[in-house]
């Protein structure tokens, strides 16, 4: 196999198929991706809050 077979035979396995969705699924994984999000934000200032009244705390056990 030459050079030029490998990288023809290549570039045809990675040209994908274009995904085609409709507006509600595109819709659905937003609302899925901002509920992520909005899971995350409240578990990082979960973990602040906690920290910040660990810190408080030992403060006042000083």
């Amino acid at each position: 196999m030459s050079k030029q077979q490998f990288f023809a035979k290549n570039q045809g396995q990675q040209r994908q198929i274009p995904i085609i969705t409709t507006e509600e699924e595109v819709g659905e994984k937003a609302r899925e991706e901002r509920k992520n999000l909005r899971n995350f934000i409240i578990l990082v200032f979960s973990f602040i809050v906690i920290i910040g009244g660990f810190a408080y705390f030992f403060a006042i056990l000083k």
